[in-house]
This record gives structure tokens, sequence and C-alpha cells, in this order.
């Protein structure tokens, strides 16, 4: 959106997202479930759907917090934000729509297959300033990809690191409105 509605998005805020492949491939990913899912992601986005759909029935057949409990194991943050069982439901049902039939099958396992994808093309024709917020202790994702991207796509990415892991959207909930209140405010004072 930064890139196609650049006089509309002015800012951007990117919560412990995707970095590409190559970025990933050279740190160690801490679950063994996202490595899985990275592999496949090579393949195909019909392969994707295989680790996709084991994540979903494990969930399915624990008491729902189990599962995250062990990928995110990680991070202290991760693990009492995840002992709410409306945060475990919420991510279950996250992972419900991903795999979901719908119009488009398979949109939510290729949505993965881009996120890692080599998209630097894109970051690169970007013209509004992107913040990455990321935790530290993100099993999916690890920090030195994140700032390694960072770092070659500097003029466009700034790296917000935090003490936390991959579930920073429920952790650190207030303090990512914070951050996209301030960008709306100086967006709004001309900044």
């Amino acid at each position: 959106m930064a890139i196609h509605l650049p006089e509309r998005i002015t800012h951007g805020i990117v919560v412990n997202g995707p970095v590409p492949r190559r970025y990933i491939a050279q740190n160690s990913v801490a679950s063994k479930w996202t490595n899985a899912l990275m592999s496949a992601s090579f393949v195909s986005c019909g392969v994707t759907r295989m680790p996709l759909g084991a994540g979903e029935r494990l969930i399915r057949n624990t008491d729902t917090t189990a599962f995250p409990q062990k990928m995110y194991g990680h991070s202290a943050r991760d693990r009492e934000a995840l002992a709410d069982h409306n945060v475990a439901a919420s991510i279950f049902t996250g992972v419900q729509h991903v795999m979901a039939p719908s119009l488009e099958a398979g949109a939510g396992a290729e949505d993965i297959g881009s996120g890692l994808s080599a998209w630097t093309t894109q970051v690169d024709r970007l013209r509004a300033p992107i913040i990455l917020y990321h935790g530290r202790e993100d099993p999916n994702v690890p920090f030195g990809s994140v700032a390694e991207f960072a770092r070659d796509h500097g003029s466009h990415l700034t790296l917000l690191p935090e003490d936390g892991g991959g579930q920073l959207w429920y952790s650190h909930f207030n303090h990512i409105l914070d951050l996209a209140v301030a960008r709306c405010e100086a967006f709004s004072a001309g900044d």
C-alpha cells in the first residue's frame, strides 16, 4: 500500500513481520514448525498448507494454549500473553481463517509464501518511512535477520527492537497503539 498509495500512506509500522528467505536462511529459527513451514514454502503454496494444517490440528487437539506456548516458549513475555485463553483462541481463529476454503483457495498459504519471497525490490521503491517493530525473542523470524534486512534498506526502514517475542500484538499492544498514534499526530502536525 505504501508503494501504490504514496500520497495516502505516509508512514508504516510492521510488527514482527516476515523478511525475505535469504535473510532468514542465514540465521537459525528456533521453531521447528516454522522451519517446516519455510521449507514447504520453497516448494509451493499447496505444500505450504501441510504444516499449516498440522499446526491447526495441534492447536485444536490440545487445550488451545499448549501448542502456541511450546512454539513461543523462548519468550517469557509471549508465554505470559499466551496464558490468556482469549489470546490463544484468537491465534487459533487466525490459523483457521488462513486454512479456510475460500473463493481464492490457498490464499493464506500464498500470503505466507509471498511474505518469505524475495520482495526487496518493493522495499527499494518505498517513499514512506517504515518502522520494523520486532521482538528479540521471536522464534519465527530471527532478530538478526530483521536487523540485517533493516541495515540493507536503511533509507526506508528503521528497526525498533523490543524485549519480547513473536506475540508483540498481544504482549505490547498499548505500545503499538502509541507508535501508530505518534505517527498520525506527526502527520497531522505536518511532519
